[in-house]
């Protein structure tokens, strides 16, 4: 299953608020654990890449081909970091789901420098 917005908490406060609910998480839960054939939730939105797990089901969130956030446990501010922007990429292989991130090299030059 892919979603937009990752149901796993992140521990990340500025993070955390552009995830699910709780509420919705739950109820994301219930649904797969109804449905075992799903492999994997895959989610964005985070700008930054992370794995976590819903009901036993490994969570998979794409960094952003954006700038990235700056992984910082204690604030609830976003601020960005100069990681290099990246993809998920996902194959089926054998009848197994494998999950490829990918890091696209930037130039030196600051990317708000384009938006200017």
């Amino acid at each position: 299953i892919a979603i937009h917005h990752p149901p796993v908490v992140t521990g990340v406060p500025a993070m955390d608020e552009l995830g699910l609910r709780a509420a919705d998480r739950e109820a994301l839960g219930r649904v797969l654990e109804r449905y075992r054939q799903v492999q994997r939730v895959l989610g964005g939105h985070m700008h930054r890449g992370l794995v976590g797990d819903l009901v036993g089901r490994p969570t998979i969130v794409a960094p952003s081909i954006y700038d990235a956030m700056e992984l910082d446990f204690s604030s609830a501010e976003m601020e960005l970091t100069g990681e290099p922007p990246g993809f998920a990429v996902h194959a089926l292989v054998d009848g197994t789901l494998v999950s490829h991130l990918v890091r696209v090299p930037v130039c030196a030059r600051s990317r708000s420098e384009d938006v200017q």
